[in-house]
């Protein structure tokens, strides 16, 4: 009897060692802060709490099931992870899990078409964020730098940071980079878990927009010596010598803008080059230029205190005081029925339009619609 209870205990043992060696050697410790015992990925979440360090063959499934996460968080705690939980690396360290963790937002891109965007945007391209966190309190903690850092932050900000920005709902890289002075490379190199398209940028968690030495540029003026205080939040790349500000409301285009300040839609797209030669990418309440140094608007005629966009055809009404900007396809029906006139009423305002047949209409130019 004894003999057999020991042939059993060998033939398990011998059973223990045989599985073992289809296994990956996964050696996980509680670090108690981010010290993981092999070298790893200097991106690694700073909330990580808990490390494996991968000795043998690493297999993606085992350290997923034996840590109880998914794939997801192992890709976000581990930035060097790949989509398909590539570049595991024999001899690496890698957060299993974290603690104080801000829960990461979820992002949305618009792209330049005709979907309505819950973004602060009319058309744009750009990655906005948006909040489905809950509040969260601010506190601060002390930096070897004797700098405070107010908690919680992106997952990985540079370590000699000295200023910090919360970031909002809805807030871009681009357009954090812009209020605060600084370029889109200084933003994603100072807050590298952002990720190079911004896709990782979280809301309500600080992000650094400043180092020790580094000097903010100015915002407050178009141009040194100008006087000219320029408004917040901008466009990227406006002209440096803008002297009139326009903030973009729902609902605007280039052509309503251009028409109610007397420039024309070309002038808007050369002032301010973000928004596209087809003006496809202007922000709902940010500032654009309608006016630079020098620049006088066009007006019907003088004194009636209505501006005239530009180009129009020529023989235009001059007590004209709406205007509609011609697009391809429209017809002076259209435009009349459109704006409740008689074609005859169109055609005498805007005689250039060829009459009644409306063959010399031109395309993306002014034309009248309403009179004093």
């Amino acid at each position: 009897m004894l003999a057999s209870v020991w042939i059993l205990l060998l033939s398990t043992a011998l059973y223990d060692v045989v599985a073992a060696r289809d296994v990956p050697i996964l050696a996980a410790r509680d670090s108690e802060g981010p010290s993981p015992s092999l070298s790893y990925d200097p991106n690694t979440s700073k909330y990580c709490s808990w490390w494996v360090d991968i000795t043998s063959t690493p297999s993606c499934s085992v350290i997923l099931e034996n840590n109880f996460i998914s794939l997801q968080e192992f890709i976000r705690w581990n930035p060097s992870i790949t989509a398909d939980c590539g570049n595991l690396v024999t001899g690496k360290s890698y957060c299993v899990e974290t603690t104080g963790e801000p829960p990461a937002s979820t992002i949305t891109t618009s792209k330049s078409s005709t979907t309505t965007s819950t973004n602060p945007v009319t058309s744009t391209s750009s990655t906005k964020i948006s909040k489905t966190t809950s509040s969260q309190t601010t506190t601060t903690t002390g930096s070897p730098n004797g700098i405070e850092t107010p908690t919680p932050t992106q997952p990985s900000i540079a370590s000699n940071c000295d200023k910090f920005y919360l970031v909002k709902q809805g807030d871009t890289c681009e357009a954090i980079g812009t209020t605060q002075g600084i370029t889109l490379a200084q933003f994603l190199a100072w807050n590298p878990s952002a990720g190079s398209s911004c896709t990782g940028l979280w809301a309500d968690a600080y992000a650094c927009v400043s180092i020790i030495g580094h000097e903010a540029t100015t915002t407050t003026t178009t141009t040194a010596g100008n006087g000219i205080a320029t408004p917040t939040p901008i466009q990227p790349s406006m002209v440096s010598n803008c002297d009139s500000f326009y903030k973009v409301k729902s609902g605007d285009t280039c052509a309503t803008i251009a028409s109610s300040h007397g420039i024309s839609v070309s002038q808007i797209t050369t002032w301010n080059p973000a928004v596209g030669s087809s003006c496809t990418t202007l922000w709902l309440d940010y500032y654009i230029c309608i006016s630079i140094v020098g620049h006088t608007p066009t007006t019907t005629s003088p004194g009636n205190g209505i501006a005239t966009p530009t180009p129009t055809q020529s023989g235009m009404t001059p007590n004209c005081k709406t205007f509609h900007l011609v697009k391809s396809g429209e017809s002076c029906a259209t435009i009349a029925s459109q704006y409740h006139i008689t074609v005859a009423q169109f055609v005498s305002w805007n005689p250039a339009s060829g009459g009644t047949s409306c063959t010399g209409l031109w395309a993306n130019t002014y034309a009248c619609v309403a009179i004093l």
